[in-house]
């Protein structure tokens, strides 16, 4: 038996237990109007606002100020590049906007599982089984349980920035959302009826030339990447993004690492067991996560390729404080391995979650465990200056965000049918969405602005963060 197999059965076993849990919250019969579901960002929504972005910002990343100063700096490097990059590393700021503005009404709709942090740069290559490589959501580190809309209305706000900063005009961008609305809105039809309907959905010619070079993609290229012999033996090149970590944490993630190893169903602990920890980095992704723990182990056995795991640090989600409803998941990593099981089908046969000492008062003891992915890449659309192309893009992802809402069903939560029935109908449905990603996307063109003018002054937002 393969060992996807072992783990698909081991996490369906997760799911079952997830949907005894879930199931009390789901909110099936929610059918909120349009209005209420997505209601735009008017004038009167937005002078409801009355925040400092730069204050919401700093406050929220005082703990990473606290752990470590070059590292916030990286973040906010990495937010600071154009209102695109600021909204990736804000989400937070936007959950923050969208109680003040809709307060009670913010949970209104039929729960499922969101994915958190929705935008146009969280999609992936990733390969089933089978050897078929698709594009589908990733990074599910700000995973949830709550209505749909939320997911949809930081998606769609990605996409006028996005169209913006690849040179389109807001005609074409209110386009693209409209684009993205209709297609999902079908797309749900289609499960609602038929959740196979979809079947492998035909990708782009640009996805296609993505999806062909990731799998091109082998350990021996990461591995020329992202190690060297060192005294002897593999380890890890060290970078402004690959850190050594100390003895103690070294010590950590080893008897971690041990912990982890002998949880694994039997056929995977099998696997395993040649290998041993040759080196141990400390690794800096992303934007928004930027700042929490995440070690690399290079792994290595006789007579076998090597390969990398990683441990990443899970902390309540960024949508924890705002939508009122109870953890079902448990631990923190359970957030993460299963909605990422039950919205894009991962099978990782190295996934799991570990409990780590924690170094700080800070730091969550709660990681996630998974296999470095050879053949992950992306696509960043705010490279795609074609329109035709940037819209086929986004209705692709579309079919895929309706495909993984619909899962909620698997965790007992709501699927395509009652997602739908919330929605209303498809014209309002849509011109909702658009209106709101269109002015919500003013708005983080306006903090952005702030939080740039505001970086220069004091590259940390210390000040803010005290004043906060």
């Amino acid at each position: 038996m393969k060992l996807e197999s072992i783990v698909g059965k081991t996490q369906q076993h997760s799911l079952m237990g997830l949907a005894k849990r879930a199931a009390p919250y789901a909110d099936k019969s929610a059918t909120a109007a349009p209005a209420t579901t997505l209601r735009a960002l008017d004038s009167r929504g937005i002078s409801q606002l009355d925040r400092s972005a730069v204050k919401e910002v700093a406050k929220f990343n005082s703990n990473v100020l606290a752990k470590s100063p070059d590292l916030l700096k990286m973040k906010y490097s990495r937010m600071s590049v154009n209102a695109f990059t600021f909204l990736r590393g804000a989400d937070h700021l936007m959950y923050h906007d969208l109680q003040r503005i809709e307060g009670k009404s913010m949970d209104k709709g039929p729960k499922t599982l969101l994915q958190g942090d929705m935008h146009l740069a969280n999609f992936g290559s990733m390969s089933r089984p089978d050897g078929k490589m698709f594009m589908a959501l990733n990074d599910f580190d700000e995973a949830y349980v709550g209505p749909a809309k939320l997911d949809l209305k930081r998606l769609a706000t990605s996409v006028v920035l996005a169209g913006k900063e690849a040179g389109f005009a807001p005609s074409q961008t209110r386009q693209f959302v409209a684009d993205f609305a209709g297609t999902y809105y079908d797309a749900l039809q289609a499960q609602s009826t038929n959740p196979q309907s979809l079947g492998d959905i035909k990708a782009p010619a640009d996805v296609e030339k993505t999806l062909e070079t990731a799998k091109k993609s082998n350990i021996q290229d990461l591995l020329a990447k992202k190690t060297e012999t060192r005294n002897g033996k593999l380890a890890f090149k060290m970078s402004d993004t690959t850190l050594p970590v100390s003895d103690k944490v070294t010590g950590d993630v080893k008897k971690a690492f041990e912990g982890y190893r002998s949880k694994l169903p039997g056929p995977v602990a099998k696997e395993l067991a040649p290998y041993q920890i040759s080196d141990i980095a400390s690794d800096v992704m992303g934007t928004g996560s930027v700042g929490r723990a995440r070690y690399h182990l290079l792994l290595t056995a006789s007579g076998k390729p090597s390969m990398i795991l990683e441990m990443k640090e899970e902390v309540p989600s960024a949508m924890a404080p705002y939508v009122k409803t109870p953890n079902v998941f448990g631990a923190q990593a359970n957030r993460d391995l299963l909605t990422s099981y039950a919205m894009d089908g991962r099978l990782d046969p190295f996934f799991g979650r570990v409990k780590m000492p924690k170094r700080d008062a800070l730091q969550s003891s709660s990681f996630l465990v998974r296999q470095i992915p050879l053949d992950r890449t992306a696509i960043d659309p705010t490279t795609v200056k074609d329109a035709g192309k940037f819209s086929d893009l986004v209705k692709y992802y579309a079919k895929e965000v309706a495909i993984s809402h619909s899962s909620g069903d698997k965790a007992g939560l709501s699927g395509a049918k009652e997602i739908l029935a919330s929605l209303g109908p498809k014209a309002d449905f849509s011109s909702e969405l658009v209106n709101f990603g269109h002015q919500y996307a003013q708005q983080v063109q306006r903090d952005f602005k702030s939080f740039a003018s505001a970086l220069a002054k004091d590259p940390l937002l210390e000040k803010a963060a005290l004043h906060g």
